[in-house]
């Protein structure tokens, strides 16, 4: 049994007791740096899986390589020279799957991970994050990533969410098409299918218009879109290599597919430990002809059993017991990866023998899809409940000693390979003329043992020399726990609910006074405990257990209807916000323009709907109270100057009713609404 308290502890005590691996000498990448670098000697390992080249010189200006050439040719005058002798030079690596939040920075670029594929889930945040990224403004691994990733018609929401929070519900080809191309207009890199739940037609349309516009679509297979289907239909990677094991097991196939073998299947590594080798083999046949990769993350998928699991224990324990990089990386986050190490459910008596076997079969299978002339990446699915950063590398130590590629196999999977795949080969992923400056240099050749890529010397990311070590200070305005999704209102279904249980609360919700649809002051009174601020209990508008749904339909002009003068007079009711919406259409795209403006644009009116607005109610924009009109019990508009709209950010959004909304019962809230968020973007 997993127990949540030693879990805390042992976290804790690591925190107090693991001494962090010293830093090695490193330069700084803030500031100003020379437009020219100059890598004078190394042996030189470009990633196309030819020799290494001996007493190389690589010369960087901006952010381009512009020429490789031999250690001791004249270099540009002014250049910043860095001495390669005894180091070995390889790509910069990439994660091919990641759930990436700001606070993941250092500990990517500390290893060496220079790029991260996402998988759209950061909605409109991780627009302008990336911007700020291209822009040099934050200092981050490069993003290959997209605003949002789909799912099949039935997205578990509420109906009020922004479009651009994940999943996002496809229901049809046509709104595929018409999706996959507005994702494709904000910048995004790919596209990718939360699971196989959409239909087939649905798949196909967005395949379509991904490829194009020549861009890449993956898909975690199963359910109504198995991975043989997937990439039959132009999948070109799937994220987890989900769904292979359900193609390739003679048992029998889950109810409703999905992960770990859908509701009522067998785990997934009992899939593999049941493998039928002509499925197998048939399936390895059509991922290569039709050029589709996998992504096991096997790290993550099969906890306890790769040979090195104790060492990437110890190692990412030391990772989170750097106090620099605890000053703001989520304690709650880095305590999830860590309790992925306790006690792994495959390492259990009644299971171990066949996840074992599970797990051997499905190293076999990958490394045969390599020996037949497909493609398997490195990715991590980290930043969740895997290592992010180090977890890369451990990755690719799982490919060598359990899979048996070779270190060169296992450095293209995480570099040239997940850069042909992404469509992105001719700008990152290999060491040559024109393409980007993301360069891992090592103290220690890799190729004679792939752990030697932990023993780094320098990291350099879009041409930049990067600092190495954890510091308090670092920071991204387009901040966010996560541990997922960014949502622009936080809890909209606790906001939901508040209201739902305040209707019903006309037959006496709670034991108080019951909320009178003419007496507006009544409402936010005795409505039962506010529970946790979790998604609503109701799908889409439907009311809530004990509503009735002609009640609702009554009290709506009520509700929407001028308040009464002096109303608020006796009790401060728990406000909510349901929905934001700045009046400015800076955008092209209408849905992401309600959650973003552009830095630098005029004073703004902001639209809040929600519930439990009174005269004294407050509208507070990061932090600071701003001109304020309550318009209705369920309306408010707030006036934000253009003093506060200068900066690009991610900027706070709560309506205030001073004072408990009961001080007889501090469970129904402390008159301070779920937050919403305003992002400013970059002009």
């Amino acid at each position: 049994m997993r127990r949540p308290g030693y879990s805390l502890l042992f976290f804790v005590v690591c925190l107090l007791g693991v001494v962090a691996a010293p830093s090695r000498p490193s330069l700084r990448a803030q500031g100003a740096q020379p437009a020219i670098l100059v890598i004078d000697g190394g042996t030189l390992i470009d990633g196309n899986g030819g020799a290494p080249t001996r007493d190389a010189q690589v010369v960087i200006e901006g952010n381009k390589i512009t020429r490789i050439g031999r250690k001791g040719q004249a270099r540009p005058n002014g250049a910043q020279v860095i001495n390669g002798d005894g180091k070995y030079i390889v790509p910069g690596l990439i994660d091919s799957l990641t759930n990436y939040l700001w606070y993941q920075g250092e500990i990517y670029l500390n290893s060496g991970v220079t790029s991260y594929v996402g998988i759209g889930d950061m909605g409109e945040v991780g627009v302008e994050y990336a911007e700020g990224i291209r822009r040099g403004k934050i200092r981050a691994p490069r993003p290959i990533d997209w605003a949002v990733h789909f799912v099949g018609p039935a997205g578990n929401l509420v109906g009020l969410e922004s479009q651009f929070d994940a999943p996002h519900p496809l229901a049809s080809p046509a709104e595929a098409r018409e999706w996959t191309k507005r994702l494709l207009d904000l910048g995004g890199y790919g596209i990718t299918f939360q699971n196989g739940a959409a239909s087939p037609e649905t798949f196909q349309a967005a395949v379509d218009v991904a490829h194009a516009a020549g861009k890449p679509i993956g898909i975690r297979a199963g359910g109504n879109i198995d991975a043989r289907q997937a990439s039959m239909m132009g999948a070109d990677f799937i994220p987890r290599s989900n769904g292979v094991g359900a193609v390739v097991t003679t048992l029998p196939p889950a109810r409703g597919g999905g992960f770990g073998g859908g509701p009522g299947g067998a785990n997934e590594l009992d899939q593999w430990a049941n493998i039928d080798d002509a499925k197998a083999t048939d399936l390895i046949r059509v991922l290569v002809q039709q050029k589709t990769a996998l992504i096991p993350a096997f790290n993550q998928k099969a906890p306890g059993l790769p040979s090195n699991w104790a060492r990437f224990e110890l190692q990412s324990r030391r990772v989170f017991a750097d106090p620099m990089l605890m000053a703001y990386y989520p304690s709650s986050r880095a305590q999830a990866i860590l309790f992925n190490f306790l006690d792994p459910p495959n390492l259990q008596p009644d299971v171990v023998e066949a996840r074992r076997r599970g797990f051997k079969n499905a190293l076999n299978f990958h490394r045969r899809l390599i020996e037949a002339g497909g493609r398997v990446l490195v990715g991590t699915d980290g930043g969740n409940f895997a290592m992010p950063g180090i977890g890369a590398l451990h990755e690719m130590q799982t490919f060598v000693d359990d899979m048996g590629l070779t270190p060169m196999q296992a450095l293209q999977a995480a570099t040239k390979w997940p850069a042909e795949t992404m469509r992105l080969q001719n700008q990152m992923g290999t060491i040559a003329v024109g393409r980007f400056a993301d360069i891992l240099m090592v103290n220690q050749d890799p190729l004679a043992k792939i752990s030697n890529l932990q023993d780094i010397a320098y990291v350099i990311a879009d041409g930049r020399v990067q600092e190495r070590g954890y510091h308090a200070s670092y920071w991204s305005p387009f901040q966010g726990e996560g541990p997922i999704t960014l949502p622009v209102v936080d809890d909209i279904g606790w906001a939901v609910n508040v209201k739902r249980q305040a209707l019903a609360g006309r037959g006496g919700g709670g034991g108080g006074a019951p909320a009178v649809p003419d007496d507006p002051a009544a409402a936010g009174g005795r409505q039962g405990g506010r529970g946790g601020r979790g998604r609503a209990g109701a799908p889409d508008g439907a009311a809530a257990p004990g509503a009735a749904p002609a009640d609702a339909a009554a009290v709506a002009p009520a509700l929407a209807a001028p308040l009464p003068a002096g109303f608020g007079a006796n009790r401060q009711p728990q406000p909510t916000i349901e929905t934001i919406d700045p009046g400015r259409r800076d955008y092209v795209d209408p849905d992401y323009s309600k959650a973003v403006v552009k830095e630098g644009g005029p004073t703004l009116t902001l639209k809040l709907t929600g519930f439990n607005y009174f005269q004294r109610s407050q509208v507070y924009f990061n932090n600071i109270p701003v001109p304020t009109k309550v318009i209705s019990r369920i309306a408010i508009e707030a006036t934000v100057d253009e003093s506060l709209l200068r900066t690009a950010g991610r900027y706070t959004v709560v309506v205030k009713n001073l004072g408990l909304a009961d001080p007889a019962n501090p469970a129904l809230g402390n008159g301070t609404s779920n937050k919403a968020w305003l992002i400013v973007g970059y002009r």
